[in-house]
């Protein structure tokens, strides 16, 4: 066996103190993971209204509610929670109720301005009179039924199912503009072919919001209808009719039965969307 020189002993220990030592502890644990923090909902003291619009939007928020969890009770639980369904509506919402209430106190203060002075504008003196005759009831108590007896006259010309849908029809064009009592006839874009126009015919309205008010036998809604019955006979009251005694058993069949119901899908102005599309409240 060869023996080593001295200068291959000072290469192999030169080696050796290069190596890197072995560690000898145990690794260090992993980090714990840190939970992403939860969305907080926006705070109205943040947010500042410039506008009247946008004061009546801070109005309707619930801030209390996280917008990324429920969006609608986060935009409009604060009005939900405020504003009781009126007693005169079945259904009453930030878009149609409250825009439309808005927008008849606007037109009031016009017709008023109108009524109340002399306007040199043709179309404003007209507004301000048509709305002074509405609103003369002294006038119109003192009228009667006169201006309408022309109507009674036609609707009492009715003998069968002919003169039934020519009277019906000349009311329909003359006096209801497409919303008579039978039908509804409008125009609108065909849900298949949107770049054209179709005429749609739908069922006629009921004096009642819906069909369920005259089928359901519950005591609100039985309530209901006979206070509408008594309501109904006393305009005819009005007209010269007297007074019939009420049958004491139900019909056998309602004229409101054949009626579709609400929510039955005709034409396209049946929709059913799982949550309103804007801030509403219903009494049903």
């Amino acid at each position: 066996m060869s023996r080593l020189s001295p200068a291959h002993c000072v290469l192999a220990l030169l080696a050796l103190a290069c190596e890197k030592p072995a560690n000898t502890q145990p690794p260090a644990p992993a980090p714990e993971p840190v939970a992403a923090p939860q969305p907080s909902p926006v705070q109205r003291a943040n947010l500042v209204a410039r506008e009247p619009v946008g004061a009546g939007v801070l109005a309707a928020l619930d801030t209390n509610v996280d917008p990324c969890t429920d969006f609608y009770q986060y935009a409009c639980g604060g009005w939900l929670r405020k504003t009781p369904p009126p007693a005169d509506k079945p259904r009453y919402g930030r878009g149609f109720g409250e825009v439309t209430d808005r927008n008849n106190e606007v037109l009031k203060a016009i017709l008023e301005r109108s009524a109340g002075a002399k306007s040199k504008d043709p179309i404003e003196s007209k507004l301000g009179s048509f709305y002074a005759a509405c609103m003369d009831e002294p006038a119109i108590d003192k009228a009667g039924i006169a201006p309408i007896k022309p109507l009674l006259a036609r609707v009492k010309g009715v003998k069968d199912a002919n003169t039934l849908m020519t009277v019906v029809g000349g009311l329909d064009a003359d006096l209801f503009g497409g919303h008579g009592p039978l039908f509804d006839l409008f125009v609108e874009p065909d849900p298949k072919r949107p770049d054209v126009y179709v005429v749609f015919v739908d069922q006629g309205g009921t004096g009642l919001p819906d069909r369920d008010f005259y089928l359901k036998t519950d005591e609100r809604t039985k309530a209901l209808l006979a206070a509408y019955q008594a309501h109904v006979a006393r305009m005819l009251g009005f007209l010269g009719d007297a007074p019939r005694s009420r049958p004491t058993s139900p019909p056998r069949s309602s004229p409101s039965r054949p009626r579709w119901p609400s929510c039955r899908p005709r034409a396209i102005r049946c929709a059913t969307p799982t949550r309103p599309t804007t801030c509403s409240a219903s009494t049903a």
